[in-house]
């Protein structure tokens, strides 16, 4: 049996929230960089439930406001409501394995009389990412990869000192192999530009979960599939349950 150990916190949340943010970052043919972002809004109420939406994207080193934009929606009764906004990016710093550069994005809604109702924020890395020929291409440019395989001893170790370890002796991507890891690890890979190929180690609905809770994590710029899993169906079904994300 396998058994997970971390840490976790309560919140106390309203009738209706942001249950989750995803982050996806386009370049288009005249080479203009866009943030598309998905938001699930989880309403309890019995009421479709009128809403204002405040997103900003504020470059925390900074302390520069690069965006604030309104927009309105209405969450249905009692379910999520999915919403999907895109915005232009102007001049932004690009993360990078070698200048790992990050932005916090912030979504606020508010109800018809303006009133806050639920405020969510993360860190987020702005990056295009594509696979050509075989070879990963990272804002534009190809990426050598060099990197080591995590081990599945992962209890007590010191996920700061290990990365920075790593990146003294020249690695720049770590594959976590079929052992769950804790989510400060990939924070601090974010935070200190290692990237990561991330295994998928549960059944097709746990994978879709697990894209799910790591998809705004820019450092992540591989999933991979247990091999032991790794059959034709398997693969469908992994495919089709993470599509949303």
């Amino acid at each position: 049996m396998t058994v997970f150990f971390e840490s976790i916190h309560i919140d106390v949340l309203p009738q209706t929230y942001i249950e989750s943010i995803a982050t996806q970052v386009d370049r288009d043919d005249n080479d203009i960089l866009s943030l598309k972002l998905k938001l699930e809004v989880m309403n309890v109420m019995t009421l479709d439930t009128p809403l204002k939406i405040k997103l900003s994207l504020v470059d925390v080193d900074n302390e520069v406001q690069l965006f604030q934009e309104d927009g309105r929606m209405v969450a249905k009764e009692t379910g999520i409501t999915e919403v999907t906004v895109s915005y232009v990016l102007g001049d932004v710093i690009l993360w990078s394995y070698d200048n790992p550069y990050l932005y916090d994005i912030g979504v606020t809604i508010t109800d018809h009389l303006d009133r806050e109702v639920h405020t969510l924020s993360l860190p987020i890395g702005i990056r295009t990412l594509s696979m050509i020929g075989g070879e990963i291409i990272l804002n534009e440019k190809k990426v050598s990869l060099k990197g080591v395989d995590l081990g599945f001893d992962d209890e007590a170790k010191d996920y700061e000192a290990y990365i920075k370890s790593l990146k003294a002796h020249n690695v720049n991507t770590v594959w976590t192999n079929a052992t769950y890891r804790h989510s400060d690890f990939y924070d601090l890979c974010d935070r200190y530009g290692l990237m990561v190929i991330d295994q998928l180690i549960f059944d097709s609905e746990g994978c879709a979960k697990q894209v799910k809770e790591r998809i705004n994590h820019p450092s992540i710029i591989m999933w991979a599939i247990d091999e032991d899993k790794a059959n034709k169906s398997y693969v469908v079904e992994v495919k089709k349950s993470s599509k949303s994300y």
